[in-house]
């Protein structure tokens, strides 16, 4: 699935492109994380596309998903891994991820942007089963689990977020909001995450520059307040 029409064949810069993003996406929050939706998750029911799962229906490792959360990358590129790229059938098919989105390789955590730079510095090339490749636009997913967990997903293992991590957050908040003041809140972080490169959470709460603070109630801006991190990361 696509935010907007798949753009491959458009011709643009960088900035132009995701200005285009910016401009026409206003219901998904901008993240370095995630997945795109025809990759395959082993549940404990089946394996399943992960823009498929249903938190009511599936489970992992015996405990309940608690929300998949879809996001849209704040670059103009994903890392992709070649089928077998890693090792026999891992992945098990081409696999697309945003460049933070964390894997398990040899016992350590790392995510996909520094596998291929770990990969070029021991071969002094770019790797081919591991690179950059243009972002189209696709929808991101993220499992959400009380707990992180190690799941497989097209037989690489990665990790899932955390029932507290700033994007669930950001996306409890919506429920405060009517409709005009989601698209307003969701396309003005958009903007902040984009143009700060390192932002802040807390920030499109507490200050009073981007004016997001006439949204909420002063009991919501406090629950707010105390549940965003200091950082994105």
């Amino acid at each position: 699935m696509y935010v907007l029409n798949k753009m491959s064949s458009y011709q643009c810069t960088k900035e132009e492109y995701m200005q285009m993003i910016l401009a026409n996406v206003t219901t998904y929050f901008l993240s370095n994380i995630g997945v795109v939706g025809n990759s395959m998750i082993q549940t404990d029911q089946e394996l399943i596309e992960i823009e498929k799962v249903d938190p009511t229906i599936h489970t992992i490792h015996g405990k309940p998903i608690r929300k998949i959360i879809k996001t849209i990358s704040n670059t103009d590129y994903l890392m992709r891994i070649q089928k077998n790229g890693i090792d026999d059938n891992e992945p098990s098919q081409d696999t697309f991820m945003a460049y933070e989105q964390k894997m398990v390789e040899n016992n350590r955590n790392i995510c996909a942007i520094s596998l291929c730079k770990m990969y070029k510095r021991k071969n002094m090339i770019e790797p081919i089963n591991i690179q950059r490749v243009k972002y189209n636009g696709e929808i991101l997913y993220s499992i959400v689990m009380d707990d992180v967990q190690q799941i497989k997903i097209n037989n690489v293992t990665c990790e899932t977020l955390k029932y507290n991590h700033y994007l669930l957050v950001l996306y409890g908040m919506l429920q405060y909001l009517d409709n005009e003041n989601k698209e307003k809140f969701i396309k003005m972080w958009n903007e902040s995450v984009f143009n700060k490169k390192s932002f802040n959470p807390k920030s499109c709460v507490a200050t009073k520059e981007n004016d997001s603070t006439d949204m909420f109630s002063e009991t919501v801006k406090e629950y707010l307040l105390g549940n965003l991190p200091e950082t994105g990361k």
